[in-house]
């Protein structure tokens, strides 16, 4: 897959808690389906989780509120709580197929999870190659050994997309 980085230089996560809707717009950004100055995502889900503060907008931190919801002509799709085998599966045949894969990891020194874009292979380690962006910052950052990672984990998330 041939990755602009220069598409999401200057992407920052806004807030402490909008890691997934940060990996979406960037993956909208990668797809050329919005400019660089779009954080509309990220906006609405601090609405929902600080400012509402109503206990339906939970699903707000989690992929739920994401699974078959389309942005710009891209259909986002969560697979939920499988096993690392199936979901290297499915990963593999994204970027097979030229698309990039947000999958939420456990963070390693603290609690709570982080969403990392996945987009191809590092045939050296037999890994994949991915990137995320932390909380004020718009540094690049990578997570090293994710297969070994997820295997650790038993099960996680992803979120897929499919172009309409």
């Amino acid at each position: 897959m041939n990755v602009d980085l220069s598409k999401i230089v200057t992407h920052q996560q806004i807030y402490i808690d909008s890691c997934i809707p940060s990996a979406v717009e960037m993956i909208l950004k990668l797809n050329s389906r919005v400019d660089e100055d779009y954080y509309s995502l990220q906006v609405e889900q601090y609405r929902k989780l600080h400012i509402e503060n109503n206990l339906d907008n939970e699903k707000y931190r989690s992929f739920d509120y994401l699974n078959d919801q389309e942005y710009y002509r891209l259909k986002f799709t969560k697979f939920s709580n499988q096993p690392a085998e199936e979901l290297f599966q499915k990963i593999d045949k994204e970027i097979n197929e030229d698309r990039y894969v947000i999958i939420s990891l456990r963070n390693q020194n603290s609690f709570g999870f982080h969403m990392w874009i996945i987009y191809g292979y590092n045939k050296v380690n037999n890994d994949y190659l991915n990137f995320s962006k932390r909380y004020c910052s718009s540094d690049l950052i990578c997570f090293d050994y994710l297969k070994d990672h997820v295997r650790y984990m038993g099960k996680t998330d992803i979120l897929t997309y499919k172009f309409v």
